[in-house]
C-alpha cells in the first residue's frame, strides 16, 4: 500500500534496519513507511488546495481594464496626497502659491484659482460694492493729491 521508493527507503540497512535492536516487526515497519508518507501526503494535499484556490480564483483582467484601474488608483493617491497637504499646511488648494508648486500639483492649484476666481467674480456680480459720496470724494482726492 505504500509507494516503492517508500519501501526501498525504510527496508534499506540505513533506514528502519539501522535503529533497531533485532529484526523490526510489522508495525514498526509500517510506522516507518507512515512516517516516510506523511511529508508527501501533506506536500499533495498542499498541492490540491492550490489547484482549488486556482480554480476559484477570478478571471484575469483584461488589458485595458488593469489600465483603468491602475489610472482610477494613481487618480486617487493624487487627491490623497492634495487633501493631506491642504491639511498638513492648514490652507485650501486655492490659498496656495501655483509659482512654487511642480507638475501635476500645480496643475490642480491653478485649477483651484481659477475655480475660486470665478466664484469670487460671480459673487462681486451679484453683490456689487456700492461707495458713499464722502468715500468717492476721498478717493478722488487721494488719487489727484489733494487734501480733505
Amino acid at each position: 500500500m505504500f509507494p516503492e521508493t517508500i519501501v526501498r527507503a525504510v527496508c534499506d540497512p540505513r533506514g528502519l534496519p539501522s535503529k533497531s535492536q533485532f529484526l523490526p516487526t510489522l508495525f514498526e515497519i509500517r510506522s516507518a513507511c507512515d512516517e516516510r508518507m506523511r511529508p508527501l501526503l501533506a506536500a499533495e494535499a498542499q498541492r490540491r488546495r492550490l489547484a482549488e484556490m486556482d480554480a476559484d480564483a477570478p478571471a484575469p483582467v483584461s488589458e485595458e481594464a488593469g489600465e483603468r484601474r491602475k489610472a482610477f488608483i494613481s487618480k486617487w493617491r493624487e487627491d490623497v496626497a492634495f487633501m493631506q497637504a491642504e491639511r498638513a499646511s492648514g490652507t485650501s488648494l486655492a490659498e496656495l502659491d501655483a509659482r512654487k508648486c511642480k507638475g501635476d500639483f500645480k496643475d490642480r492649484v491653478v485649477e483651484a484659482l481659477d475655480d475660486e476666481l470665478s466664484r469670487l467674480k460671480a459673487d462681486s456680480k451679484a453683490s456689487p460694492v456700492v461707495l458713499s459720496e464722502r468715500a468717492l470724494q476721498a478717493f478722488g482726492n487721494m488719487a489727484f493729491g489733494a487734501s480733505s
